[in-house]
């Protein structure tokens, strides 16, 4: 441990070279998508509880106008998907249904919108530190067949880039792993809600 004490920020990062650079932008990328699709699951599961509730209620007393007013003051795509439905109740059950399930697959795209870095983050940033932890050591081998003479300071500094760039690989791609299966299973969770409250507004549209 001693070759890591009383090391600065800059001096890690000089450590374990332009890999890790590499691996410190990934993990800045990681962490500001997962900051962000949690802000956007937050406020819209907060909203669509809200807005459910006295929507299916309207839908059972008939106030068909005071429900699609709802509809576009709600300004979220959980409000386009009701509203698809409200502006069709007059339309035969088949296309009502067929316009939720448009407007349910833009649904799932925007929960889905960035996901797919999570995972190619999570994927490929163990290889990055594994190709750092390559380097490293190629340079302890390179530097010690210049000098006849064995320098525990030549050995160290390879292995610290090894190491270094090992760790910072895992730690981009462990939180973007985890992160990616959590989003996931909600997104799974409240498109199964939405499809329920869905079925129960076409009934009512349709009765």
């Amino acid at each position: 441990m001693n070759m890591f004490q009383n090391m600065s920020i800059m001096e890690f990062l000089q450590q374990g070279g332009y890999v890790l650079l590499l691996l410190s932008i990934c993990s800045v990328v990681s962490f500001s998508v997962m900051l962000e699709r949690f802000i956007v699951m937050v406020n819209l599961k907060s909203k669509t509880k809200k807005f459910i509730p006295p929507l299916i209620f309207k839908l059972k007393k008939h106030k068909y106008d005071e429900a699609l007013a709802m509809c576009e003051e709600n300004m979220s795509v959980v409000g386009n998907l009701f509203l698809s439905a409200i502006e069709r109740k007059d339309k035969q059950k088949i296309v009502i249904e067929e316009a939720m399930q448009r407007n349910g697959a833009k649904l799932a795209l925007y929960l889905e919108k960035r996901l797919s870095i999570l995972a190619t983050l999570g994927s490929i940033s163990p290889f990055i530190g594994l190709f750092g932890t390559v380097v490293g050591i190629i340079k302890t081998f390179h530097s010690l067949s210049l000098t006849d003479a064995y320098s525990s300071n030549l050995v160290s500094n390879g292995i610290a880039e090894a190491l270094i760039n090992t760790a910072a690989g895992l730690f981009v791609a462990i939180p973007a792993v985890i992160a990616f299966n959590y989003f996931t299973h909600k997104i799974q969770l409240f498109l199964k809600e939405l499809e329920i409250a869905s079925s129960e507004a076409i009934e009512l549209l349709t009765e």
